[in-house]
């Protein structure tokens, strides 16, 4: 048959073209599948060739493409259409080139973008196949995808952008093999919905509100981004096991608008999320999120949602607010950034300050550590309650750093494993100025079960070398020490508002016991003052 030139619109049921044979349908002309089964067989070449003018293969009704060979789009326009009813595309054939699939399309072969770009927009798409932006924008737009193989970019071509772009379109997937794949390239999710897939190593680029269904696996390198005022949510479709993201990284990226990371149902997060961009407008919302060890939330914007932390949250390069609560026995930690806490941490977690950050807390913690270094602030608001289980450590050096609001509370619950509790105040003696600006605190409350806190000053806070001694010293407005524990003073100083100078003994507060194995002094009286002074009659100190 050679090559045969279309300059006209055929209709046929069934069209053969053989291995050496070519059929070019000319610009501006339609070849049309008709009849009952029609197919087209091409083991050789088929051929669209706009140059401008509308140009289209139609499938009056279903009908399969097959023979190994390859229907080309081609030209110079895009103006290229497959259209009509369902096209089967047989395992081993090909459609590439630039133009537009409109029509329901069931892809079991290889269906490649090149050029000027090729866009599906049918109604709705099975993939078993591979499908391939090979220099050519790959757009899916407006319709219904099963993606049981692949779809990928082609990262050896250098011809063209190699970008996959879905465009409110469903993907629904196994979870196994269905494979989105960057491949070092980038895939757009635009307004779209995404279930049960892997995605490839490469960029993700969210736009609109898109959606991710269901359990979604990410390649170590694959890194999904969130621009500016853009949203990614998560939810269950509804089967025993919560939305799952794993792997990778997602990056916020707010500019001054609200951008979303969201879980609509309850989300197993086991991928890094970074809340990065020039704004803190990056906001964690909804149901509830489970960060997996060995996993973070990192940089600057709002944590909204209630969140269970096994791995690390990190405020940094500017402001991160909890108001949504986190419980768990992760680390939380202001590197740099300042770290408001608004809805309460439960568990165990290593809350640590490092470099200029400040930690700003406006609800009760229970932690397992504190620790704060050098140059960090703490403002500890009215009456709130910090419970720590484990230590409490820190290394300002400046009094103004260290704020405790009126009827705060610091209180230590550890069960039997001794607590670390660092003094850091001046010792002025049993003086008014011992209990301002000075690291001390409103209310030192030890109430555990078996709890055992022994007073410690292993950091210089500048505060050495007082009137009252060489050492640190600790000033509370009270102390309280439940029945069945215990403070060590370890040989240090400690001032409480209208008693004096603690020494060894049962504390009337509480019924606790206070032990100093570096001064053993018998019986259970209490020093106070510089000597021994009877409880009644004592004046609290009047503050100037």
């Amino acid at each position: 048959m050679g090559t045969v030139f279309v300059d006209m619109n055929p209709g046929v049921n069934q069209l053969k073209v053989g291995a050496t044979d070519g059929v070019v349908v000319n610009n501006g002309q339609q070849f049309s599948l008709g009849g009952t089964s029609p197919s087209l067989n091409v083991a050789g070449m088929f051929f669209l060739n706009s140059t401008g003018n509308t140009t289209t293969l139609n499938a009056a009704n279903p009908a399969t493409i097959q023979g190994g060979g390859t229907v080309f789009l081609g030209g110079t326009s895009s103006n290229n259409y497959v259209q009509g009813s369902t096209i089967t595309l047989a395992g081993g054939t090909t459609i590439q080139g630039q133009g537009y699939i409109q029509a329901p399309l069931v892809n079991n072969g290889a269906i490649t973008a090149t050029g000027l770009g090729l866009t599906l927009s049918g109604s709705s798409i099975d993939n078993e196949g591979t499908m391939t932006a090979n220099g050519g924008l790959l757009t899916f737009k407006n319709t219904s995808i099963t993606n049981n193989g692949t779809i990928k970019n082609n990262a050896l071509s250098d011809s063209g952008p190699n970008t996959v772009v879905f465009n409110n379109a469903t993907i629904s997937g196994n979870g196994t093999s269905s494979l989105i794949n960057p491949n070092g390239g980038q895939v757009q999710l635009n307004s779209s919905s995404l279930y049960d897939h892997q995605l490839g190593a490469g960029t993700v680029q969210i736009g609109g509100t898109t959606s991710f269904y269901g359990k979604n696996i990410l390649n170590a390198g694959t890194s999904i981004n969130v621009p500016n005022g853009q949203g990614l949510y998560f939810y269950d479709p509804g089967s025993n096991d919560p939305a799952a993201l794993i792997g990778g990284k997602v990056t916020l990226a707010s500019a001054g608008s609200a951008t979303y990371f969201s879980a609509g149902n309850v989300l197993s997060l086991q991928s890094n999320l970074v809340l990065g961009g020039t704004s803190s407008q990056n906001y964690i919302t909804g149901s509830t999120i489970t960060l997996a060890a060995g996993y973070t939330i990192q940089g600057q914007g709002y944590i909204q949602a209630p969140l269970v932390n096994n791995g690390a949250v990190i405020a940094q390069d500017g402001n991160l607010t909890i108001s949504g609560g986190i419980t768990g026995n992760g680390n939380v930690t202001a590197q740099g950034g300042n770290l408001t806490i608004s809805g309460g941490i439960t568990g165990n977690s290593l809350v640590s300050l490092l470099g200029n950050a400040t930690l700003n807390i406006l609800s009760n913690l229970q932690v397992g550590n504190l620790n704060m270094s050098q140059f960090t602030n703490l403002a500890v608001q009215k009456g709130q309650t910090v419970g720590i289980s484990q230590d409490f450590t820190f290394a300002q050096q400046t009094p103004s750093s260290w704020n405790w609001g009126a009827g705060t509370t610091l209180l230590m619950d550890g069960s039997g494993t001794p607590q670390n509790l660092e003094v850091g105040g001046k010792d002025y003696g049993y003086v008014p100025a011992g209990f301002r600006n000075n690291f001390n605190l409103q209310n030192l409350d030890i109430n555990g079960v078996g709890t055992y806190v022994y007073l410690t000053d292993p950091v210089n806070n500048n505060q050495q070398v007082g009137s009252g001694g060489s050492a640190e010293a600790l000033y509370v407005e009270s102390l309280y020490i439940a029945l069945g524990d215990t403070l060590d003073l370890n040989g240090l100083h400690l001032y409480v508002d209208g008693f004096g100078l603690v020494g060894v003994g049962t504390w009337s507060n509480g019924g606790g016991l206070i032990i100093d194995p570096k001064v053993p002094i018998p019986g259970t009286l209490l020093l106070l003052g510089s000597g021994l002074l009877g409880l009644a009659g004592f004046r609290r100190i009047r503050r100037i």
